[in-house]
């Protein structure tokens, strides 16, 4: 089985280099057309419609609040993250940035939800931070063997997740 998904996914990043160029060219990436669901009779076939942008990930957040020198101060603590010097004052939490803004409006009844992906290590310590700073809303919890998670309030009431995800468990068989 693995070994079928294994030479299913290098077909599919092959097809991709072609139609799009190689996954490091990204000035190549150009929307196309529908094309057929992929079948091993029709290896060739890109599932879906052709990417329009290519998204390498998340450039960074942009947090609205009363208080940005509070909640900058929170994530520094939390994140463990590199203050920056800048517009906003930035910091950066593995490879994302983070910027505060300031509103007069109030945080809204129902925020919006983000989650960090840690690595083990950084999630055992970002949970004793958390702690200290009362930002637990939930213990952490493990629904299957390769995720952990632990669901946290920022100052404003944003809610927040810390998850670690052993991808080296996800294939292997129980």
């Amino acid at each position: 089985m693995a070994r079928s998904i294994a030479m299913v996914s290098q077909r599919a990043r092959d097809r991709t280099r072609r139609s799009y160029g190689s996954s490091r060219d990204t000035g190549s990436v150009q929307a196309g057309p529908r094309r057929d669901r992929y079948t091993p009779e029709n290896p060739d076939a890109t599932p879906g419609y052709a990417l329009a942008v290519a998204v390498h990930g998340i450039n960074h957040i942009a947090f609205r609040t009363p208080d940005p020198a509070r909640l900058r101060a929170f994530y520094l603590e939390l994140l463990d993250a590199e203050p920056l010097s800048g517009s906003h004052d930035p910091i950066r939490a593995g490879s994302v940035i983070l910027a505060f803004f300031e509103s007069s409006g109030r945080p809204a009844e129902d925020p919006d939800e983000i989650a960090f992906d840690v690595d083990a290590a950084g999630f055992d310590a970002a949970l004793e931070r958390a702690r200290r700073l009362g930002a637990v809303q939930r213990d952490p919890v493990a629904p299957n063997r390769w995720q952990r998670f632990v669901v946290l309030r920022d100052p404003d009431g944003r809610r927040i997740e810390l998850t670690h995800d052993d991808r080296g468990v996800y294939w292997q068989e129980d």
